[in-house]
């Protein structure tokens, strides 16, 4: 039996169908939330390059960057944790709070303090939020690909076998 991460079972998951592009029919890719195939993303972009110019990066524009993501709003969050919150799992920033408010600030299996280091736990099949853990309870669950059986045979294990002292 594998683990969720493993080839036999990535193999039975459903792959989603992608759309195909209108102007060179090949399988498009998610770039900056837009979805475009790539050889018409790189065609858009020599085209813009000879319209303007090369759009250079430097340290000045990344670190006026930096500096917006790492800006802590009133309630506590930085802004960058605000706009993963939203992008990964579709929740926004009050209902973030009233999620770790519900939890009182504890984690959901262990019940450790996670006001300083919060983890959104969600099903990955579904993509559904079910609870904030503390980053160590978050990891093992993943560990043990989010199956209740192979979490119940691991206490089992450890009650057999006793802990170390």
């Amino acid at each position: 039996m594998g683990c969720c991460y493993s080839s036999e079972v990535r193999g039975k998951m459903p792959l989603k169908r992608r759309p195909n592009c209108g102007i060179c029919n090949t399988a498009k890719i998610e770039r900056r939330g837009r979805l475009i195939c790539q050889t018409c993303a790189r065609r858009h972009t020599r085209a813009r390059n000879a319209r303007i110019g090369p759009q250079p990066s430097t340290p000045e524009s990344r670190a006026v960057k930096t500096k917006y993501r790492n800006k802590v709003r009133p309630t506590g969050l930085t802004n960058g944790k605000v706009s993963a919150l939203k992008k990964l799992y579709g929740i926004s920033e009050a209902l973030y709070l009233k999620m770790r408010q519900k939890h009182r600030d504890q984690c959901g299996i262990c019940g450790g303090n996670i006001a300083q280091d919060c983890v959104v736990d969600h099903n990955h099949k579904t993509g559904s939020v079910r609870g904030l853990l503390c980053r160590s309870c978050n990891f093992g669950i993943g560990l043990f690909c989010d199956d209740p059986n192979k979490l119940r045979e691991a206490a089992a294990y450890i009650e057999r076998n006793g802990r170390r002292k």
